[in-house]
């Protein structure tokens, strides 16, 4: 399934490409995002916290575009008078997003890959980090507030792997395009 996957991107990558000669709406955009994430243990234990997202994308036309991010999912300090511990998992990703233009609202679709890295200082069980890879998908949607700024609403979730924590991350934000 995972070669599927990887040749359906590939095709996409290679037909955005060839598009974006024929685009007036080529061009590289920015944004920022925040909002809860949720995280699936395999023991059965959810976490619900909240996260953001900084990004950069590039438009091969007003259809398909395709996006780098990176950002804090989970972020915990705990401290008393004596320890301190903390823990965070931070996401990468590399995405291909699907558009269907429209003037106001404009629904998208994206799928691609993610790297988690999780990361710890607990008192009595010491430090440590852990790092994996995922297929992601999701969908949102844009508010277009002019050519260049749209406020974005989007749900992503990451492909269950046995044995590894998946997660659900809803986020609104602001896009830029430059």
């Amino acid at each position: 399934m995972n070669k599927k996957i990887t040749c359906a991107l590939l095709m996409f990558f290679s037909a955005s490409v060839a598009q974006a000669q024929e685009s007036s709406q080529a061009g590289f955009y920015g944004f920022v995002s925040g909002g809860p994430t949720t995280l699936n243990y395999p023991s059965g234990v959810s976490i619900e916290t909240n996260g953001y997202q900084l990004g950069l994308g590039y438009e091969f036309n007003e259809s398909t575009a395709v996006e780098l991010s990176y950002g804090s999912l989970f972020n915990l300090g705990v401290s008393n008078s004596s320890s301190s511990d903390s823990s965070e998992l931070t996401m990468g990703t590399a995405t291909g997003v699907f558009r269907i233009p429209a003037e106001k609202f404009t629904p998208y679709v994206k799928g691609g890959v993610a790297s988690l890295t999780s990361t710890y200082d607990l008192s009595g069980f010491g430090t440590g980090s852990y790092s994996s890879s995922t297929w992601i998908y999701g969908a949102g949607v844009e508010l277009n507030l002019d050519k260049r700024t749209a406020v974005r609403l989007e749900y992503v979730t990451t492909i269950k792997q046995t044995g590894y924590t998946d997660g659900n991350v809803m986020q609104i934000g602001i896009m830029s395009r430059f």
